[in-house]
């Protein structure tokens, strides 16, 4: 009977490290995964912030044809982008988060293909 107390208290005992050891694995896991989410979020919002930042200096300078044009680049950058996600996770948040605020524009993307092809050359402001 001590005996097989022990070897239940042993097992026990492993199976808690195991467990104790993967959580701490997963919040370490996390913690950095959740630093790097932050560090790309604010690359991507500073390429924005730069992109605006030029399209305002070319909008100051009465280039309007020209920020005309390089917004409709943008545009069909983002959305090569969007469609891109949305057919490698098809039915996932993003796909309901887009049809919740466009409902029309999951069907567009289906199969988008930009207008300007794989790469273009954007007007430039004088």
């Amino acid at each position: 009977m001590k005996k097989a107390a022990l070897v239940i208290f042993y097992l026990l005992s492993i199976a808690a490290a195991a467990e104790l050891s993967a959580r701490a694995a997963m919040k370490n896991q996390m913690s950095s995964f959740a630093v790097e989410l932050a560090q790309t979020q604010g690359m991507l919002a500073f390429n924005h912030l730069e992109r605006y930042r030029e399209l305002e200096g070319n909008l100051a300078k009465g280039c309007n044809a020209a920020v005309l044009e390089k917004l409709k680049m943008s545009a069909a950058t983002e959305s090569m982008l969007i469609s891109s996600v949305l057919k490698e996770h098809p039915g996932g948040w993003l796909e309901k988060y887009v049809a919740d605020r466009d409902p029309n524009l999951p069907a567009q993307l289906a199969n988008y293909q930009s207008p300007f092809g794989n790469a273009w050359k954007e007007p430039k402001c004088q």
